[in-house]
C-alpha cells in the first residue's frame, strides 16, 4: 500500500531524496508537489480566498503560477481547503498513485478484514495510522458494532490521515457508509497527535498499512515507535502483528545492464565513454519492480533466507544488523539480491500476506505454505532488487557467502562477502577516494542506466549525429535536453564542433563532462555545460553564432516518470529557438510518430477497475478521483497513465502496430490530430491501447529510437496505457484469426469488432494528448 503518512515530511526535500525514494513513493511526492500551495495553511486561510498555486507546465518544463479558489462547495462544511475547488485538479495527481490498485487487491483486503475482526474483540479504542479512504477503520467499526462495543463509554476508533485530498475523500467515504461518529478522522500525522487532544485515551489496538515494497520506506519504524510510546497501551494488539523480510541471490543479465555501465561499455565498440571511473566507487540504487517477468532469464543461486523479522506489537528498534551464512545452490555470477516480505497479521499465526515472486512456493520457511495464499498481480507492492556492484560476484555451488543485512529507521541495506572479500554495499561513497566525482548514476534510475548502455540505441544516436555533421566544416551544436549520450556522441564525431549542453534537470556538470572528454582523447569537441532550460538562449550567450545542429535524445530528467509524449518538449524548444537557428539547421530528431497497439492486459485492467464496494463498504466515490476504468459516467474520461507494460502482468497484442499522429519538427509547434483504423489480428478481449513515441533521428528514417513495448519483453522505457471503460471482445471468432477459444465455442460465430479506430488529438498549448477508440 502507498499512504501519505510520512511523505509530508519528505516532499519539501524532493531533490535531496531523489536518489533513494521508491517509485511508489516518488509518485506520491510528485502528487504532493503538484498540489502544494505556497504561503498559507489550513488554519490561516480566509473563507473563499483566492490563492496562487505552483504548477508545472508539462510542455515547457517551467514552473508557473495559477489562481485557485480556497473553498470547496462540494464538501458542504464551509471549511477552507488548500488544493483548489476542482476535483479534476486533485484527481490528475492522484491517478498517478496506487490507491486504486490497493483497493482492488482482494487478498490484501480479505486478510486485513479477518485479522481486524480478531484483534478488536473486547477492544475499547482502536487507532488507524494512515487511514487512506478509511477502509481499515470501517472494518474495525463494523466488527465493534457487531459486538455492541461502539459507544462513548465502551469503544471508539480514531484515524489519522495527513494528505489533505485523501483526508477529504475518506471523510466522504465514511459518510457514504453511514459510519457517523463511529470513526473520528484527524487531519494529522500520527506523530503530531496527542492523547487528551486528538484521542480521549490511549488505544489498545493499532491498525495500519504504512508499508512500501521495501517495507520500511514509508516510515513504519518511527511511526510505530512514536505510537507505542505515546498513543498505545502497554500490551496493545497490532495489525499486522509481525513483518519478515526475505531475500535470495540471483543471476540476471538484464539487471546487470541496469547498473554496470562501465562493464557494458567495455564490451561496446563505439569508442564513447559515459562512465570513466571504477563503478564500484559510486552509489548504487535499489529498485522496486516485478521480477516474475525476468524469471526465464534469471538463475536462482541460493535458497531464500530470512533477513529481518520486525515485531510490530512492540516498538521496533531504530536500527539493527544481522549476519547470514548463505549456502550457494547453483554456480553463477550474482548480479542482484531480490527481497520481499511476509506479513503475519494476527497473533495466532493464521492470517498472512506475501509479496514474494511467483517462483516462491513457500514464502516463509517457518510457516506452512498452504496458510499463505498466492497473491494476485498488483501494482502497489512489488519486489525489491538490490544490485551488486560492477560485474557482480562469481559464486560456486556448495560454497557459502556472508550476507550482512542492516537497517535504519527507513531503509535496509546489504553487504555480500565471499571468502576473498568481494562485497556489495548500498548508498555508500568511499571516503578514501576524495577526487571521485559524484557520478550521475547516483540520481539515475536503473532503466536510464540500461538505456545508456543499450548498444542499438547508442549506435543509432552516433550514426545520426555523424550524418548531420558530415557536410559541416565547423558547427555549433546545442543539446537542449539532459542527454549526456547525445552530447558525448557529438563530441566524439568531430573535433572542430562546439557543443553547448543545456542539461536543464540533470546533476551532470562541467567538471564531469571535462573528465569524460579527457578519456576520449585530445581531439574532442569543446563542450560547454549550462545547466538551464534552453529557451532563454541568445546570440550573445552563443558567441554571436547561430545554431547549426539542434539535438536531443530526447530525454528530460523531469519527464522520466511521465507519459512518452511529454518529450515533445523538444518541439516546443525548437520553436522558441527559431530566431537562433541557421538557415540550414539540422534537427536531431527531425520527426516523431505517436504509435500504438490494441492489447489484452487483464491484470492491469483488473487493478484499475471501477470499485463498487470493498469488503462490503461502498467505495464508488473514489473512482472518478483515482481515474478508474469501468462504469464511470460519460463525463469522466479514463486517464492515460505511464506504465512499463512488461511489468504489468499478462500482455498480448491484438493488432499490428499502427501510427496515430506524425510530428514534423521542421515546422513550428502546432496542434495535431490523427485517425487510424487497425484490423484485429487475434481474437480475444481488448482492455486498452498502448501508446508510445518513435523518434526519427535522420530525414530518411534509417535511425529510429523506439520506446515501444517490444511485444511485452523487458525494456528500459515506459509507455502510455489508455484503458477502456469496459473490456471489448474483438476479432473474427472461429475463422482465419488465431483465437484462444475452443472450436466448439467459436463455431458459427459472426465477426465481432474486427476493426479498431483510434483518434488522437495533441494540444500544443498544454502538451496533452486525448485518445478515443471505436470498435466496428
Amino acid at each position: 500500500m502507498v499512504t501519505l503518512h510520512t511523505v509530508s515530511a519528505l516532499h519539501s526535500n524532493v531533490l535531496e531524496w531523489s536518489g533513494y525514494l521508491s517509485e511508489e513513493l516518488w509518485n506520491i511526492v510528485i502528487a504532493m508537489e503538484q498540489l502544494k500551495n505556497v504561503g498559507t495553511s489550513q488554519s490561516q486561510a480566509p473563507s473563499s480566498a483566492v490563492l496562487m498555486q505552483q504548477s508545472l507546465n508539462k510542455l515547457t518544463g517551467q514552473v508557473e503560477w495559477i489562481v485557485v479558489r480556497q473553498d470547496d462547495p462540494e464538501d458542504g462544511e464551509g471549511q477552507n481547503h488548500l488544493f483548489g475547488s476542482s476535483a479534476e485538479e486533485v484527481s490528475e495527481a492522484l491517478t498517478m498513485t496506487t490507491f486504486l490498485d490497493m483497493l482492488n487487491d482482494a487478498p490484501r483486503n480479505r486478510a486485513y478484514r479477518l485479522a481486524i475482526q480478531k484483534a478488536v474483540k473486547g477492544a475499547h479504542h482502536v487507532l488507524d495510522i494512515g487511514a487512506g479512504t478509511g477502509l481499515l477503520s470501517m472494518m474495525a467499526w463494523r466488527s465493534m458494532c457487531e459486538e455492541g462495543r461502539i459507544s462513548e463509554e465502551m469503544g471508539s476508533i480514531t484515524a489519522c490521515e495527513s494528505f489533505l485530498p485523501m483526508f477529504k475523500l475518506a471523510r466522504k467515504v465514511l459518510r457514504a457508509n453511514k459510519v457517523g461518529a463511529g470513526v473520528r478522522l484527524i487531519h494529522k500525522r500520527s506523530d503530531e497527535m496527542e492523547v487528551g487532544i486528538d484521542m480521549h485515551c490511549r488505544a489498545d489496538v493499532l491498525i495500519s498499512e504504512i508499508l512500501d515494497s521495501e517495507l520500511l520506506g514509508e516510515g513504519l519504524i518511527p511511526s510505530l515507535r512514536h505510537a507505542h510510546q505515546n498513543l498505545l497501551t502497554k500490551n496493545a494488539r497490532c495489525v499486522p502483528h509481525t513483518a519478515t523480510v526475505y531475500a535470495q541471490l540471483v543471476e540476471c543479465e538484464h539487471l546487470w545492464k541496469c547498473h554496470d555501465l562501465p562493464g557494458v561499455e567495455s564490451q561496446l565498440v563505439d569508442g564513447v565513454v559515459l562512465a570513466s571511473r571504477d563503478y564500484n566507487q559510486f552509489r548504487g540504487r535499489a529498485a522496486a519492480m516485478h521480477v516474475d517477468p525476468l524469471a526465464s532469464e534469471m538463475q536462482l543461486l541460493s535458497e531464500p533466507f530470512e533477513v529481518f523479522t520486525f515485531e510490530l506489537s512492540k516498538a521496533p528498534d531504530e536500527s539493527g544488523q544481522r549476519q547470514h551464512s548463505v549456502l550457494i545452490t547453483n554456480s553463477g555470477r550474482a548480479h542482484a539480491l531480490v527481497s520481499w516480505w511476509v506479513l503475519q497479521l494476527d497473533i495466532e499465526g493464521e492470517i498472512f500476506y506475501s509479496t514474494a515472486p511467483n517462483w516462491i512456493k513457500n514464502p516463509s520457511a517457518n510457516v506452512k505454505a498452504e496458510t499463505i495464499p498466492q497473491t494476485e498481480w498488483c501494482e502497489h507492492w512489488k519486489q525489491m532488487v538490490w544490485i551488486l556492484p560492477g560485474k557482480g560476484l562469481m559464486l560456486y555451488s556448495g560454497n557459502e557467502v556472508v550476507v550482512t543485512a542492516s537497517h535504519d529507521a527507513v531503509s535496509v541495506s546489504y553487504n555480500v562477502t565471499d571468502p576473498v572479500g568481494s562485497y556489495m554495499h548500498k548508498d555508500v561513497v568511499p571516503k578514501d577516494n576524495v577526487d571521485c566525482p559524484v557520478l550521475f548514476e547516483a540520481s539515475m534510475s536503473p532503466d536510464r542506466i540500461g538505456i545508456l548502455g543499450h548498444e542499438p540505441w547508442r549506435r543509432s544516436v552516433k550514426s545520426a549525429v555523424e550524418i548531420a555533421l558530415r557536410c559541416l566544416k565547423t558547427s555549433l551544436c546545442v543539446v537542449v535536453d539532459d542527454s549526456l549520450l547525445v552530447t558525448m556522441m557529438a563530441a566524439s564525431v568531430r573535433a572542430n564542433v562546439q557543443v553547448v549542453a543545456m542539461f536543464p534537470g540533470s546533476a551532470v556538470g562541467q567538471e564531469y563532462v571535462d573528465d569524460i572528454s579527457r578519456t576520449l582523447g585530445q581531439n574532442v569537441a569543446n563542450i560547454k555545460v549550462m545547466n538551464k532550460i534552453a529557451t532563454p538562449l541568445s546570440l550573445e550567450v552563443l558567441g554571436v553564432r547561430k545554431i547549426d545542429l539542434l539535438m536531443a535524445e530526447p530525454y528530460y530528467t523531469s519527464c522520466s516518470r511521465m507519459l512518452p509524449w511529454r518529450l515533445l518538449r523538444f518541439w516546443y524548444e525548437r520553436t522558441q529557438l527559431s530566431p537562433l537557428l541557421s538557415d540550414n539547421v539540422k534537427l536531431v530528431p527531425c520527426r516523431a510518430s505517436l504509435r500504438g497497439v490494441a492489447v489484452h492486459m487483464p491484470d492491469l485492467w483488473k487493478s484499475r477497475r471501477f470499485i463498487k464496494d470493498v469488503e462490503g463498504f461502498d467505495h464508488r466515490l473514489v473512482n472518478s478521483v483515482f481515474g478508474a476504468c469501468g462504469e464511470l459516467p460519460s463525463l469522466h474520461e479514463v486517464p492515460i497513465l505511464p506504465f512499463a507494460v512488461w511489468q504489468c502482468g499478462r500482455y498480448e497484442e491484438l493488432t499490428d502496430v499502427f501510427t496515430v499522429i506524425e510530428f514534423d519538427f521542421s515546422y513550428p509547434l502546432r496542434t495535431m490530430e490523427g485517425v487510424i483504423e487497425a484490423a484485429v489480428q487475434r481474437a480475444g478481449q481488448c482492455h486498452g491501447i498502448v501508446l508510445w513515441m518513435d523518434w526519427s533521428l535522420d530525414p530518411e528514417g534509417s535511425y529510429v529510437l523506439s520506446t515501444g513495448p517490444a511485444g511485452g519483453r523487458p525494456t528500459y522505457w515506459k509507455q502510455g496505457v489508455k484503458l477502456l471503460r469496459s473490456p471489448v471482445e474483438v476479432g473474427v471468432k472461429g475463422l482465419q484469426l488465431q483465437s484462444t477459444l475452443s472450436p466448439s465455442d467459436s463455431s458459427n460465430e459472426l465477426p465481432v469488432n474486427s476493426v479498431v479506430e483510434v483518434t488522437g488529438h495533441f494540444d500544443s498549448r498544454t502538451g496533452d494528448l486525448k485518445v478515443t477508440t471505436f470498435f466496428a
